[in-house]
């Protein structure tokens, strides 16, 4: 999907790719970028859903989004995101994708209507000295001077920024703000993470400033997103014909570089424990989501909650 000015090449339907009849896929990582990969290759480029497998190296599909437990001991889910309205392309895919509770709806209507029957917010965000609200809470307490850095940290080069931390580029009047404790509460940011990983924040979550005083802005799936978001996408892919193989850790992709492009010619991995891999062939493509962000987090030494997800593509040329 494009997006231009106007939203109408949003509701154009994608030309088909010549050969694709032909075409098979590989994607590694059953978390939702794998699974999106899959539904957009179904959707949007009209592959078979049987030639497309996904290797899961887990019993479970949704990578960090694996909710577990029960009512009784409670759940446990290792990774979440916080989900707002400028989610493009989740909400492009989610349009398509059918609701397992609400009968002839989709998974973006169940969402919509959730919210907005039960708008989400936080009358008291933060709290300060055993339990009492944090003074001027309803105000984000930015000095002039305070603006003016953040204002200045957008526009910077990000070359300029290299090796600097928040603060490096941010001063105490900035970290004296609600601003900053409602923003480092938010999105688990400290003092000594990088400046260019704020300035990007900062410029993607603009339009959220206003809203970080209640958390109004935010948005909630109804149950939890492994539950709300991987289980119906999963359930649609299987009754497409997806296939789905877990138990398969994809320990190598083989890729042939001499013709001057990047060509996958063969995936290694341990299916249960066992050595095995595939040939790939001219009309296999592979996709890989590689760098989980739960696997991240285990051997992080500073424990962000960030995602690392990335979704990349090797092929054969036709």
């Amino acid at each position: 999907m494009r997006y231009a000015h106007g939203n109408f090449e949003a509701f154009v339907r994608p030309l088909k790719p010549e050969g694709v009849e032909k075409k098979a896929a590989w994607i590694v990582g059953g978390g939702l970028g794998g699974m999106a990969a899959a539904a957009f290759l179904i959707r949007d480029a009209g592959m078979a859903p049987s030639m497309i497998t996904i290797l899961e190296a887990s019993d479970e599909n949704g990578g960090a989004l694996d909710g577990a437990g029960n009512a009784q001991t409670g759940w446990l889910i290792r990774g979440g995101r916080e989900m707002e309205e400028q989610f493009q392309c989740l909400w492009d895919l989610y349009r398509s994708i059918p609701s397992l509770e609400m009968p002839d709806g989709t998974v973006l209507d169940e969402f919509y209507y959730l919210n907005r029957l039960d708008p989400s917010s936080s009358p008291l965000r933060a709290m300060c000295g055993q339990g009492q609200p944090v003074p001027d809470r309803h105000s984000l307490t930015l000095t002039g001077k305070a603006r003016r850095e953040i204002i200045a940290l957008i526009l910077a080069d990000e070359d300029k920024l290299a090796g600097k931390t928040i603060s490096d580029v941010l001063s105490g009047d900035f970290m004296a703000s609600n601003f900053w404790l409602f923003w480092r509460s938010m999105f688990a940011f400290e003092t000594w993470h990088s400046a260019v990983e704020m300035k990007r924040y900062l410029a993607r979550f603009v339009h959220q400033i206003l809203g970080l005083k209640d958390l109004r802005t935010l948005k909630f799936t109804k149950y939890n997103q492994q539950e709300s978001l991987s289980l119906p996408l999963a359930t649609w892919l299987a009754g497409q014909g997806v296939v789905f193989r877990h138990g398969v850790r994809v320990t190598n992709v083989v890729v042939d570089t001499l013709s001057g492009k990047k060509v996958a010619t063969h995936i290694d991995w341990l299916e249960n424990g066992v050595v095995a891999g595939v040939d790939l062939t001219p009309e296999e493509l592979v996709f890989v989501t590689n760098g989980s962000m739960v696997a991240l987090l285990q051997n992080s030494a500073c424990g962000r909650d960030e995602s690392f997800d990335v979704l990349f593509f090797t092929g054969r040329p036709a």
